[in-house]
């Protein structure tokens, strides 16, 4: 695991105090291991790779921000905003899967055309009016734990 540096030298980052987010010349942190014109890709190399790493122990490790941040002698601060950037820089990605037979895109949709405060869409199996009964009493069943 490594442990990084503030570079107070180095161009201040969009948040306060985010200097501290710029790890010093190499990877390691060590200034002297970075040669004359590579600093600054050095360190957006380092803080991309820091990043992912970060991302890695809190999704994937399932470990606190505050146990991360203590581990890489950071504050919890610059953790916080590590994971903001790994979103948008496309290294975590959210998707959300409904269960099959929900039809959450579609009933928002309908909500937004035609200005309704709730829709609930239910599957029948098969065109038969029972399973169309079935799935109404389903839907009116989830309607009422809703609402309830």
């Amino acid at each position: 695991m490594f442990k990084y540096s503030a570079d107070t030298s180095s161009e201040k980052m969009d948040a306060p105090g985010a200097a501290d987010e710029v790890p010093l010349g190499s990877p390691d942190g060590d200034p002297s291991r970075s040669k004359l014109g590579e600093g600054c890709a050095m360190r957006n190399g380092a803080q991309a790779r820091l990043i992912a790493e970060v991302a890695r122990m809190y999704y994937e490790e399932r470990r606190t921000q505050f146990e991360i941040a203590t581990s890489l002698n950071v504050s919890q601060g610059t953790i916080c905003r590590f994971l903001k950037r790994a979103e948008k820089q496309g290294i975590v990605r959210t998707t959300i899967s409904p269960p099959a037979g929900t039809f959450v895109d579609l009933e928002d949709l309908l909500e937004r055309k035609f200005g309704l405060s709730q829709v609930i869409i239910g599957q029948a199996p098969n065109g038969s009016e029972e399973s169309m009964q079935d799935a109404v009493g389903a839907a009116a069943a989830h309607f009422l734990e809703r609402i309830l």
